[in-house]
């Protein structure tokens, strides 16, 4: 429990510590609700269940971050184009507006040279 405590804060660590158990590291519900005190660890434990497979829960978790990071990740993307957009529309660029709504590559120029 330790272990995971120390290498918490580094994702790729973790992981590798996660294979070199082969799916054998099993805590208790104390240990469970101990490191979700400790490092915010949301590991739920099923009610009537007195252990946890930390492989399986770890698994879950970080496929739980990986799917918040992507919708983190897309509304800041809406959020960068809609300024953009508004930019361009309150400028009066029609033309730009246009052109940038049609191809990426010059959206995305258009957001580095705006640093939006």
């Amino acid at each position: 429990m330790l272990e995971s405590i120390k290498r918490c804060d580094d994702s790729k660590m973790f992981e590798n510590m996660i294979a070199e158990r082969n799916g054998h590291w099993i805590i208790s519900r104390e240990g469970a609700d101990l490191l979700n005190v400790l490092i915010n660890a949301k590991i739920t434990v099923p009610d009537g269940e007195r252990m946890v497979d930390m492989c399986v829960a770890t698994k879950a978790l970080i496929e739980q971050g990986k799917v918040e990071g992507r919708a983190e990740g897309r509304a800041e993307g809406a959020d960068r184009v809609t300024k953009l957009y508004l930019h361009l529309m309150n400028n009066g660029q029609d033309t730009e507006m246009k052109k940038a709504m049609e191809d990426p590559e010059y959206r995305e120029q258009l957001l580095k040279t705006l640093n939006l």
